[in-house]
């Protein structure tokens, strides 16, 4: 939602914050299944992840665990995180 420009200010870009915002308003609050021990949450978005298999995680060549951000190779966190 923002960058860190060339100076080291942040910029955030407007667009995509109202993006954001309006997904929130527009999408209802569901039961979000996937987690470890089949637990289950609460949210507006589904997992980054619905529908991955192990050969689709195996190819991403990263780490994903309950409650990671990303835990990708620097040059990857682009594409994946």
């Amino acid at each position: 939602m923002a960058e860190k420009g060339a100076n080291g200010d942040w910029r955030v870009n407007q667009w995509l914050k109202k993006a954001v915002l309006l997904s929130f308003r527009l999408n209802d609050m569901s039961v979000i299944p996937g987690g470890p021990g089949k637990a289950v949450w609460w949210d507006k978005v589904v997992s980054k992840f619905e529908g991955w298999d192990e050969p689709r995680f195996r190819e991403a060549g990263f780490r994903a665990v309950p409650g990671c951000v990303c835990a990708a190779p620097p040059m990857w966190r682009r594409a994946w995180c």
